[in-house]
């Protein structure tokens, strides 16, 4: 970037910023989560693949000693994005986009349209 050449780029851009998102959308789950038990996590998880994975992760913390009992998950909802608009829809939208944009003070404002 500041070589202002595409050149330097690790990545394209585009890909970086939806590379990125994903971690940000995860973050602000677990923001907006709250901690609960192994079987009251797993009762949350409606899909298959996702209670395979969330199996798969109980079972290294346990392999590595990881007391859940005494280090209780935290569960976030699980999010909805608008991909055009880039803000969080549905369940709990109003509470996620709150953690997209900061509130600046002046005269430290990030313009809406860059």
């Amino acid at each position: 970037m500041r070589s202002h050449k595409v050149s330097d780029l690790n990545a394209d851009i585009e890909k970086g910023h939806l590379s990125s998102s994903l971690c940000h959308m995860g973050n602000i789950s677990y923001r907006l989560g709250r901690t609960m038990s192994v079987a009251d996590a797993r009762s949350t998880i409606d899909n298959e693949y996702l209670l395979d994975s969330f199996d798969r992760m109980v079972e290294h913390l346990k392999v590595n000693n990881v007391d859940l009992e005494k280090e209780p998950i935290t569960m976030g909802p699980m999010l909805t994005m608008d991909p055009d608009k880039e803000v969080f829809v549905g369940d709990m939208s109003k509470e996620a986009n709150m953690y997209i944009k900061r509130n600046y003070r002046e005269p430290f404002v990030v313009p809406e349209n860059v």
